[in-house]
């Protein structure tokens, strides 16, 4: 992989610098015979801008130091170049106090608590303070970029005290997969799980001790008054009578179990439970205290919408209420989408379908694609899109290559550009998300030994993984996607290894563009139309991975050569804005590592 990137870089290199006059036309036959083109409307209009969502955090950056940086102000410096390679929306990182001072957020802990008050060890949460996030917002507001927040309704951690109360042991067995020989990219669909049942109870109803009971002392009132305990919860994971971790189901006055209308994942019976304490949504006091937390952040901040955490875990019913009365008030314009994260095209459409639509999803069948294509022998990119939620629900799916979650574990390093190529530039793909490391590289994961995450006094360079493309191809693809990827698509998906489209631009504004993938290990060549009224143009490849130019014919097609295990992004070079494309130098490195002295590490 790494010879045949040093061969891409030189072949960009040598494409820039030669002289064009000696480079060759690609124009005439030997051709492949005329494919047969599937013509498929826009999704899209000359007067709108194509969306790209960043998730602006990965799971490994480092805490701050007194000499490094928050994350909320090293975002805000970089959010001007983001914008210009079309980013207009920042999914956040979970911003409310957390369990403990170095977590990323999801073991949310007091959700009004946004780096504001002395609580669990410190004022700042592990992105920054209160007043950094505000400057980051303010500035995203001023460029035009939108914020996303990352809402965990799921569950609660770090409670302030612990309380006695009734509860049942249940089956803690999460599902275990048979032992079977199986392709290593076999779908998560189509696993096999051992019978176990967490409606099963292991035990009978008795006393244990939880950690439930949070008054927020460092908040002392401000923004809600609300206090949680056991009977805002259903089950808790840790048995502090006994020190036992385990699962249990809190019984006694007013308790009605796990939610019902929650997903039965295969082996787990009922997934309501997930981890730390788990909120209990049939309860009208927790109902209206969560929707209070959403006028109140509506309040705070002019944001873009919401990102809602695991959401399969807990009840439909109660999402749904919440969104009805978020769309009553200030949230009545914001972009909703909510990680349900399971591959069946079947599961999410039902999703989305019971929520008119209102709810977008990320589509992990895509990703489950994209990483069976990366691992497979011998795979086929004519399916792609099979199976998908883009591919029966495209204006209600998000599309994605990684995130926090997935990165280095599902979509191998050589597909990751043929991925976004297709996330980002393919008319099924409505609302593509740039991931944070694939623009700025990830900073772990540490040795097995070492904590999760890195302390703040951790060496991260030690275990820093660089961007995919060495960082210097990704906001190409972004780029392509902010000015030429609009109007009707013809696509050329006729061959296993090499596939292709092409999109034809509106009259005014968007030039189009033609785009190749080639998984195969062989030089590719692919015969596309880009229309009449392209006749004579010259084309060249945006990737800088295919020298040349490529001449369209009196029928408006052209002949698009791509390297082995490489992809195409082509367009006239006399589109507007190519120039200043092709000059665009994007700095990704946002921790200052390639600066002297560790001092200028931001």
């Amino acid at each position: 992989m790494e010879r045949l990137k040093d061969s891409f870089d030189r072949l960009s290199h040598s494409s820039s610098s030669a002289d064009p006059r000696l480079q060759p036309t690609y124009s005439a036959p030997p051709v492949p015979p005329r494919p047969t083109s599937s013509h498929r409307q826009p999704t899209s209009s000359p007067s709108q801008r194509n969306h790209t969502l960043f998730e602006a955090f990965e799971w490994y950056i480092p805490s701050p130091t007194p000499k490094t940086s928050t994350h909320w102000a090293r975002l805000t410096r970089a959010l001007p170049s983001l914008a210009a390679i079309g980013i207009d929306t920042f999914w956040l990182p979970p911003a409310s106090k957390a369990g403990w001072h170095g977590s990323n957020g999801y073991d949310v802990y007091d959700l009004y608590d946004l780096g504001e008050f002395d609580q669990k060890d410190g004022v700042a949460t592990k992105w920054g303070t209160r007043r950094e996030l505000e400057g980051l917002i303010e500035a995203g507001r001023r460029a035009g970029v939108g914020m996303l927040w990352d809402v965990v309704f799921n569950h609660k951690a770090g409670a302030d005290y612990s309380e006695t109360v009734e509860g049942v042991r249940i089956d803690p067995k999460a599902g275990v997969r048979e032992a079977q020989d199986r392709e290593p990219c076999e779908q998560l669909a189509d696993l096999k799980y051992t019978q176990t049942d967490r409606k099963k109870e292991i035990s009978k109803s008795g006393e244990i001790e939880t950690w439930t009971g949070f008054n927020f002392p460092g908040r002392k009132g401000k923004h809600s008054t609300f206090r949680w305990n056991w009977s805002h919860f259903n089950g808790t994971d840790y048995n502090h009578k006994t020190k036992e971790n385990g699962i249990w189901r809190l019984t006694g006055p007013g308790k009605k179990g796990w939610a019902k209308d929650v997903f039965d994942e295969p082996g787990l019976g009922n997934y309501d439970f997930l981890m730390f304490s788990n909120i209990d949504h049939l309860n009208p006091e927790v109902r209206a205290e969560l929707c209070h937390w959403g006028d109140w952040l509506a309040s705070q901040f002019p944001l873009a919408g919401i990102r809602f955490d695991a959401i399969k875990h807990y009840s439909e019913n109660f999402l749904r209420y919440f969104i009805n009365h978020m769309d009553q008030g200030p949230g009545r314009n914001w972009f909703l989408v909510g990680e349900y994260w399971w591959a069946d095209q079947t599961v999410l459409k039902g999703v989305v379908d019971r929520f008119g639509g209102r709810l977008k999803l990320f589509d992990v069948p895509l990703v489950e694609n994209l990483s069976n294509m990366s691992m497979a022998k011998k795979g086929d990119l004519r399916d792609i899109w099979k199976g998908t939620l883009a591919e029966v629900r495209p204006e209600c799916a998000v599309t994605f290559v990684q995130n926090h979650d997935t990165a280095s574990s599902r979509v191998r390093p050589w597909f990751i550009p043929h991925a976004y190529a297709l996330i980002l530039l393919h008319h099924l793909s409505h609302q593509p998300c740039v991931f944070y490391g694939d623009l700025y590289g990830t900073c772990g994961p540490p040795p097995a030994n070492a904590p999760h995450p890195p302390p703040p006094s951790a060496n991260f360079t030690q275990t820093f993984n660089p961007p995919c493309m060495g960082g210097s191809r990704l906001h190409r693809l972004t780029l392509a996607r902010k000015l030429y990827a609009y109007g009707p698509q013809h696509d050329f998906f006729d061959s296993p290894t090499c596939v292709g489209w092409t999109r034809m631009g509106f009259d005014r504004g968007g030039n189009g563009c033609a785009v190749v993938l080639n998984a195969g290990w062989g030089y590719a060549w692919k015969r596309m139309y880009v229309g009449r009224e392209r006749v004579g143009e010259r084309w060249t490849d945006m990737m800088g991975w295919s020298w040349g130019e490529v001449l369209i014919d009196e029928g408006g097609w052209g002949v698009f050569p791509c390297p082995a295990r490489a992809i195409g992004v082509w367009t006239s070079r006399e589109a507007s804005g190519r120039e200043w494309v092709d000059g665009f130098e994007f700095d990704d490195d946002i921790y200052g590592l390639n600066e002297e002295g560790s001092s200028k590490r931001r």
